[in-house]
């Protein structure tokens, strides 16, 4: 509504059409008080009592996301009623209302990503992080803003209405963060689909992944052979392959046991080797 009314306004100033001009000018001033008001209430309230928000996992979420537009709005039209052209030459600030923009644009792009249905457990530790993650970095940019807007009042007053509180937005907890690398580590829906993105098959990055993929279909054996050295039945001072050697003695492996795990430590070996000094 703002890009109409700017819009219009320009038209106007070039056709010296000064009563339509004047007609948009009150709505643009009517438009941000009505969301000056609004964003006053949903920061009191921490956007709890939001009209039909989106019912699913991540509902939370959406709304703090509407709170954010809230602010984001009201943020872009005082740094236009207080800095009018000069805004063009304040590039930090620009900068800061651009990082904010990214963030919920990024947000919301999760928001959507997840409508698709029920997440699993994977993919809403990663939806959770991703937003957590989005809101805090609008924060961070949010108070850079205030911090650097030249008008103080103007920068005390939104303060005051967009964090009656104070922060209110942390960043992804070490705990989330550790859940989060876990699933990357596992054959869930998440790791394909963002697997899909950038997954090459004839490249380092295929070679590594088929190692991953035996990794996890040999699990069981490794933490045999883990347990047998952990025992001491195994000498936990030898070399990888005098440890499979000794495995396979004492009939702690099976043939086929010690045939997969040592494919799988070929395989393993060549995906980690560095061939960068062959040369010396």
């Amino acid at each position: 509504e703002i890009s109409a009314c700017l819009v219009g306004s320009e038209m106007c100033i070039r056709d010296s059409n000064t009563p339509v001009f004047d007609d948009i000018l009150w709505k643009n001033i009517g438009f941000s008080i009505h969301n000056s008001f609004r964003l006053l209430w949903l920061s009191l309230t921490r956007a709890r009592f939001i009209a039909n928000p989106p019912q699913n996992q991540l509902t939370k979420y959406c709304k703090d996301i509407t709170l954010l537009s809230s602010m984001f709005s009201v943020a872009s039209d005082a740094a236009m009623l207080s800095l009018g052209g000069e805004l063009k030459q304040k590039e930090r600030i620009s900068a800061c209302l651009a990082d904010m923009l990214s963030n919920l644009y990024l947000a919301c792009s999760v928001i959507k990503n997840a409508m698709h249905g029920e997440l699993e457990e994977a993919e809403l530790t990663h939806a959770q992080w991703s937003l957590k993650y989005c809101g805090y970095h609008f924060q961070t940019a949010f108070y850079d803003y205030l911090e650097n807007l030249p008008n103080r009042f103007i920068a005390f007053k939104l303060k005051a209405v967009c964090f009656p509180f104070g922060k209110r937005f942390k960043a992804p907890s070490h705990e989330l963060e550790r859940q989060l690398a876990q699933n990357m580590q596992l054959n869930t829906n998440l790791r394909n689909n963002i697997k899909k993105q950038f997954f090459d098959p004839d490249t380092n990055i295929g070679e590594v992944e088929n190692v991953f993929q035996q990794k996890i279909n040999i699990q069981p054996i490794i933490d045999k052979f883990k347990n047998a050295i952990r025992n001491k039945k195994i000498n936990k001072n030898l070399i990888f392959e005098e440890q499979l050697e000794q495995a396979k003695q004492q009939n702690i492996l099976s043939d086929a046991e010690y045939t997969s795990l040592k494919d799988y430590w070929c395989c393993y070996q060549n995906a980690i080797a560095v061939n960068a000094f062959n040369k010396l």
